[in-house]
């Protein structure tokens, strides 16, 4: 077996995230790194030590720097130069001797997330612009376009003449001469890194947790798999020796053959990157801002006791010291559960160092598993079990790297929420692009896999759809009265708790609300600078823009949004949101509605409601949105009813395979085309409305909010309707809707609900 990599030493300095490491071969053990921390440093081997020393830093970006890369000496800089690419857009180049910044080249419009050199000097980068470019000297001779995401990768073929670039549109292109010769797919998710094997073979690995091996010609020769998260990076060892490998999950890995023969955990959540020295050692950089150097020669080896400190600090970080704010050594051990409880009684034991939770089952006289318990070892733990972000109580903070431009975000979440909705609130609050909604829903998806989802309801729950609490049966509080808001509207004077809830008919029209005025605005002015000139607007209007969401319309304002309504559809959404906003307000809703316009923002909408599903789920979701806000105002409500022949037909396959969030917009606009109706006493349109909610309850894994609005839905068609009662009987909706009638497995409006609207269609 081959001898194992062991902890040579540990590099400290950066003040945050090390995300990128270089070297070259004549530089010997020199190491070059770019950190979150807006600098980079350079680091050479101590005199008759195995440790390393800053030789110097480099502070002219002005944010994180994302990628460093060393040219070869040339004619002119006979040590070479240093390249660093950075979230400021910028690409800038020391001399390697001096450390002087020589030139900075401007061009990309986003973060420069990868840098290789090419023959004579050539520079190609990768961005966040979706572009990767090619320089020669301080110009940019060629762009290369093509990918639809992130140009997470680069590197040079320089034998065969080729550069290649992996993306997060999941493809990595094969570039001749500025021209793509291949686009080369197989990744399930974005690739991260590129890297050369001397045969002209390749390299590439991806958020899909693999890598693989590659022919230019797109042939995949093998595929490794080892890695349990997100793989960020790529280093090969010399002499074709294998390569290495970095990850999201704690690990550093080294592969010979196709065999992973070590993995090296670490005390951080995110080792970024991975560099192998001339010499065969391996450095990492990781979130925990430090640099870790590891070797197989015995002489470099850190002593046994700084080995123990390291494994010993890997340990930690791994198991937690504490579970629910009790020290692992007092929870009791398996013994515990020979002794009988009392009914509903829960109980931690312990296992080694895995805690487990039982609860005394009543029925059966045993103890049952709940599951794991998970904890901290830190202060963020509550006595709950829970973990504390700023200041509330989470079931999981998971640490998300949506792109290199970015830190590692906290992203808080509980087992109650829909997680596309707490995806949503993610990227609105780190102002974030829609296009991630997706990926940071299924992200969160994965990670919970195996724990139970906790059904509960509290009066602390904000409903992301209407800005209120949620309604919870037999509960009123200060922020659960009457109100637009509210669902279902209710009356103030307390509810008594012995009579159940009236769920319907509900007569009152849903709106949603929430609106964060900064971010639309400021996400405005991103996109403002990024649009075609014919698109742009003053930057003075803005002003405009924010007394149109506070409902205080003007000419201009309205002018203004009707403009930004043109825009190219990948920089519309905000646009969208702010006449999601103001359309429920009478001088917008006049200007869009009246006088026969109201035809042409329907089908505006309708574009965006009717593509396929792979197209922007932002302007869908925004769209369905508006359209339940358009039920705020008689002209707008009508225009609604009078086009339900176009508009109920999309909603079911709108909201096959769709998030969650898109769920409870098509239930609501349902609602509120049930309200209509009853006020219109339309029979034909709820026979449509109770096809359509038989469709999506046949199609099932429905959220529970979207399921709670349908059955009011039903409700308020069958309430005091014979026909329509009939109509439901015919379609069989009592074999759907008892399924909802198990407090077990639904939240408790939606079996009450259930039970309320099954003892009108049995009793008709």
């Amino acid at each position: 077996m081959a001898s194992l990599y062991k902890l040579r030493c540990t590099i400290v300095g950066h003040d945050n995230d090390v995300r990128t490491l270089a070297t070259y071969s004549q530089l010997g053990d020199t190491i070059i790194s770019g950190s979150r921390d807006r600098t980079s440093r350079i680091w050479t081997p101590k005199e008759n030590d195995i440790g390393f020393q800053q030789h110097h830093a480099m502070r002219d970006h002005s944010n994180f720097v994302s990628s460093v890369c060393i040219a070869p000496p040339t004619s002119i800089y006979e040590q070479g130069l240093i390249l660093t690419g950075s979230n400021d857009n910028l690409i800038i180049i020391y001399n390697l001797q001096t450390y002087e910044k020589l030139y900075q080249l401007t061009g990309h419009e986003g973060t420069v997330c990868a840098l290789a050199v090419g023959k004579a000097g050539t520079i190609i980068s990768g961005s966040w612009d979706k572009t990767a470019k090619v320089w020669i000297k301080e110009r940019c001779v060629m762009t290369l376009t093509g990918h639809e995401a992130a140009v997470w990768a680069v590197c040079v073929l320089a034998d065969q003449g080729l550069m290649l670039t992996g993306s997060a549109d999941k493809t990595i292109r094969v570039w001749k001469a500025g021209r793509c010769e291949n686009v080369i797919t197989g990744h399930t998710d974005c690739v991260r890194d590129l890297a050369v094997m001397n045969n002209g073979q390749f390299l590439s690995c991806s958020n899909d947790c693999t890598i693989r091996r590659w022919l230019t010609s797109g042939e995949c020769l093998h595929i490794y798999h080892g890695h349990d998260s997100f793989v960020y990076s790529l280093s090969v060892l010399p002499n074709e020796d294998g390569f290495v490998s970095s990850g999201e999950d704690k690990t550093l890995r080294v592969w010979h053959n196709t065999t992973c023969v070590q993995t090296i955990n670490h005390p951080c959540h995110s080792v970024w990157t991975v560099c192998v020295l001339h010499n065969g050692d391996i450095a990492s950089g990781g979130s925990d801002a430090v640099i870790r150097v590891f070797t197989k020669s015995p002489e470099r080896m850190a002593s046994a006791e700084d080995q123990k400190a390291f494994d010993e600090l890997v340990n930690a970080s791994n198991v937690p010291s504490k579970i629910a704010g009790v020290k692992l050594e007092d929870i009791p051990g398996m013994e515990c559960l020979q002794n009988p409880g009392v009914p509903g009684q829960q109980r931690m034991v312990r296992s080694g160092e895995k805690v487990m939770m039982y609860s005394w089952n009543g029925e059966t006289n045993q103890w049952d598993l709940l599951g794991d318990v998970t904890g901290s070892g830190s202060d963020s733990h509550a006595t709950t079990g829970k973990t504390i972000f700023r200041g509330k109580e989470y079931d999981f903070v998971f640490s998300v790297d949506i792109d290199p431009n970015v830190p590692a975000l906290k992203l808080p979440y509980n087992l109650d929420e829909d997680p596309w909705m707490a995806a949503h609130n993610f990227l609105q609050k780190n102002d974030l692009s829609p296009m991630f909604l997706d990926q940071v829903a299924n992200f969160i998806i994965n990670n919970i896999k195996g724990h139970q989802p906790q059904q509960t309801d509290t009066g602390a729950f904000c409903d992301p759809f209407t800005g209120t609490s949620r309604y919870i049966p037999g509960n009123v509080s200060a922020n659960n009265v009457a109100a637009r808001n509210d669902f279902p509207p209710k009356a103030a004077e307390p509810i008594v708790k012995t009579k159940a809830p009236s769920y319907f008919p509900m007569l009152t029209f849903l709106t949603v609300d929430a609106a964060n005025e900064k971010q639309i605005i400021d996400k405005l002015s991103d996109f403002n600078q990024k649009v075609a000139p014919p698109f742009q607007v003053q930057k003075s209007v803005f002003s405009g823009l924010s007394e149109l969401i506070a409902g205080k319309e003007t000419a201009c304002s309205l002018l203004t949004l009707k403009q930004l309504l043109k825009w190219p559809k990948e920089y519309i959404f905000p646009a969208l949101d702010i006449l999601r906003i103001s359309i429920k307000y009478p001088q917008t809703n006049e200007y869009f509605c009246s006088n026969g316009s109201s035809k042409e923002l329907l089908d505006f909408l309708m574009q965006f409601i009717c593509v396929p599903t792979s197209a922007s789920t932002a302007n869908k979701l925004l769209s369905l949105r508006i359209l339940c806000n358009m039920f705020a105002q008689k002209c707008s409500e009508e225009a609604c009813f009078d086009e339900k022949d176009v508009i109920l037909p999309a909603l079911t396959n709108v909201s096959i395979g769709a998030p969650k969030s898109i769920q409870v917009a098509v239930a609501t606009l349902l609602l509120n085309y049930s309200v209509a109706f009853c006020k219109n006493t339309d029979t034909e349109g709820k026979s449509q409305c109770m096809t359509i909610a038989k469709q999506l309850l046949e199609q099932g894994n429905l959220d529970q909010e979207a399921i709670f609005r349908l059955l009011v839905m039903l409700g308020n068609l069958v309430h005091e309707d014979e026909v329509a009662v009939a109509i439901g009987q015919s379609l069989c909706l009592e074999k759907y809707i008892k399924d909802f009638m198990d407090d077990g497995q639904n939240i408790e409006k939606v079996s009450a609900c259930a039970s309320s609207l099954m003892d009108v269609l049995k009793t008709s």
